[in-house]
């Protein structure tokens, strides 16, 4: 029996040794618990930060020492929050420390009699607190990047090229893998605007743990098998933010724009007495031109009444948008006037691209023979941009949010808002079948996945002769698990292709069922991935070369890569849905590899004008005679159950759980 339990305070503003009531508790009632066999794949999945791998709770008395430590307890006045947080603590039984509780926090202040309060305070081992901290922080609130990559990324054709020969490991966060999301933007290859930015798990761990002050020791999470896992793009965030629009966006006019001869620009005064705006100052009012702030899509709208003033002469007038630039005529309308007739033009040129620092008017060009020639002078007052009583003219430009290949974007202004750091630790947790150990004091989280986390018979200790023969103990089979157990991931109800696969093969894709003997109960249990729903592959036949003008490659020639499409469509796939990117998270590995045809040869990819010799995308699993790639689906036997579960499920059909007390030193429980 412990003669003397004491109780050491660590935190900072709290610091003291606390005597404990009961000595009589202690060491035999400390409850361990290493894990739970039975809950398959989630290890405390729900309730993560809770508690630790074992706790106890322990009444702290009324003492003088005590009330100097904890002074301020008796005090309704005093804000009690540094008290009741969670304190880091050392306990010392008979002066021996147990090295594994590291963590205390006040559950109830009890009244005493006349001896005034005591306390009971539960102490933690193995503390898990860190997963609430991730539970309150979402992907879009971390800053991705690092020395050698900072958070933002040029959306360019260079930029992209990079990601697919660098890795994790050369301080790269993002990959542009080639995944189909629906039709292609160019009929004819794949351009930079098709690709979105995937992030690798091992930076977003990187930052979750950083961020908490927290480091990660883990042999499997530092390793190939896992550095080269991507979490691809989904979600509506690809976009620049609303800002932009509101502050670029132009509004210019007049009652009265005057005279004007030919050809000529336009110029629209900043007439702010009609609500007009120009907030950014993107439109010269001398010159009449507008200047792109970025690249980007802009909307051109114009509305302009005109009067021909000559006598007798009617005129063919086309008034237009065009890039003084590049020379670009963006739309126009046309409109023949005959003399003192109006003419009221109203167009606009829908989104249009514009780079960055080009500049864009509208200008009146005339001819009086439908433009087989165009008159380039009339004389100054041949035609007024006026209209008595209403406004003469006005332009209007709207910018997209769209984002264009030359755009600087901010990784983490992409990522989907309602998915918490936490979410994506379940998920990871589910698919290798994760374990966790924490060192509080050293704010150190031993990550590992269960078949390796547990070293097996030959590392374990004799504790044998440690059991005390004078208590029960039990020994038993576990028997409450249901006979059939189905792993899957879960069903993503955007994803059409998958949807229809898994209704008319009438199985999950990417599912495994696993059969315990039949001395566990009928019956069936889903082991459901909390997070990542299932990816398809396909052959795509519209991005290889083509065989000529009319004629695609066969399609078990064509390049191999994933898809997340809202509609089926049966091979080849030709036809294709909207783009659409509002799924639900993926887990994959990045595969940038020379793919092989049916002859052996190299299968090509269109690329902005070019063909390329790999095919940079990311997969759930390989195909046979075409491409290598990690199996990260449940079932086959390189999947993740054989992989990651399969020294779990060998335990619980058996082995046996023994419950007992033993008599531990600190060594032994170390």
């Amino acid at each position: 029996m412990a003669q003397q339990v004491k109780l050491q305070l660590r935190d900072a503003n709290i610091s003291g040794i606390l005597d404990i009531k009961d000595h009589r508790e202690f060491p035999v009632a400390i409850n361990y618990q290493l894990a739970d066999l039975r809950k398959i794949g989630e290890p405390d999945s729900n309730n993560l930060w809770r508690s630790g791998a074992f706790s106890k709770t322990a009444k702290i008395p009324y003492s003088k020492d005590n009330q100097v430590i904890l002074e301020d307890l008796h005090n309704a006045n005093v804000d009690k929050s540094d008290i009741l947080a969670s304190l880091e603590c050392e306990l010392f039984i008979d002066g021996i420390p147990i090295p594994d509780i590291k963590t205390a926090k006040v559950k109830n202040i009890n009244r005493s009699g006349s001896k005034g309060w005591e306390l009971d305070m539960q102490l933690f081992g193995d503390n898990l607190e860190w997963a609430k901290l991730l539970e309150a922080k979402m992907l879009d609130e971390y800053d991705f990047g690092t020395d050698t990559k900072p958070t933002t990324f040029d959306y360019t054709k260079a930029e992209i090229e990079d990601s697919w020969t660098s890795n994790f490991s050369d301080d790269w966060d993002i990959y542009f893998p080639v995944i189909s999301y629906g039709a292609w933007l160019d009929a004819e290859q794949i351009i930079v605007e098709d690709l979105r930015p995937a992030i690798y798990y091992r930076a977003m761990l990187r930052e979750f743990f950083l961020d908490i002050g927290y480091q990660i020791e883990s042999t499997f999470l530092d390793s190939s098998t896992f550095t080269d896992k991507v979490f691809p793009f989904i979600g509506e965030n690809f976009k620049k933010p609303d800002s932009f629009i509101t502050d670029n966006q132009l509004y210019v006019g007049g009652d009265d724009l005057g005279h004007t001869t030919f050809p000529s620009i336009i110029i629209f005064p900043d007439d702010t007495t009609g609500n007009f705006d120009d907030p950014a100052d993107n439109y010269d009012t001398t010159t009449g031109l507008f200047t792109a702030p970025e690249s980007g899509k802009y909307a051109f709208d114009v509305k302009l009444n005109l009067r021909n003033n000559n006598t007798a002469d009617r005129w063919d007038v086309r008034v237009e948008v065009f890039n003084t630039t590049t020379s670009v005529s963006y739309a126009n309308q046309q409109i023949s006037i005959q003399n003192n007739f109006f003419g009221n033009f109203d167009f606009t040129t829908g989104y249009v691209l514009v780079n960055s620092g080009e500049t864009v008017a509208v200008r009146i060009r005339v001819s009086n023979d439908n433009f087989v020639t165009e008159l380039v002078s009339l004389a100054v007052g041949a035609f007024d941009v006026y209209w008595p009583g209403t406004r003469a003219g006005n332009l209007r430009v709207t910018p997209s949010t769209e984002f264009v290949a030359g755009n600087t974007i901010t990784t983490k202004d992409i990522l989907p808002s309602e998915v918490s750091a936490l979410d994506i630790l379940r998920g990871l947790t589910h698919t290798f079948n994760l374990m966790y150990r924490t060192d509080v004091m050293n704010k150190k989280v031993f990550i590992e996945p269960r078949d390796t986390f547990f070293t097996g018979e030959a590392n374990a200790k004799e504790w044998t002769d440690l059991i005390d023969v004078r208590t029960d103990y039990t020994l038993s089979f576990i028997a409450d698990i249901k006979r059939r157990m189905n792993f899957k991931y879960i069903e993503d109800g955007d994803d059409g292709h998958i949807e229809f696969r898994n209704e008319f093969y009438g199985k999950e894709y990417g599912s495994y069922e696993h059969n315990f003997p039949e001395r566990f109960p009928k019956g069936e249990t889903d082991s459901e991935n909390p997070l990542f729903a299932a990816t398809y592959s396909f052959r795509d036949v519209l991005i290889a070369p083509k065989v000529s003008s009319t004629e695609y490659v066969d399609y078990v020639d064509a390049p191999f890569i994933s898809m997340m499409h809202t509609e089926y469509f049966s091979i080849p796939i030709k036809s294709r849905p909207e783009r659409y990117y509002t799924f639900d998270p993926r887990i994959l590995s990045k595969v940038n590899v020379a793919q092989t045809d049916s002859s052996g040869n190299n299968i090509l990819m269109r690329w902005e004008d070019t063909t390329h010799p790999t095919i940079p995308t990311a997969l759930a699993i390989g195909l046979s005679g075409t491409v290598t790639a990690p199996n990260i689906l449940y079932g086959g036997t390189d999947g993740l159950v054989a992989t990651y579960y399969a020294k779990h499920l060998e335990t619980i059909e058996t082995g046996i759980i023994l419950t007992a007390r033993l008599y531990l030193d600190a060594d032994q429980i170390s």
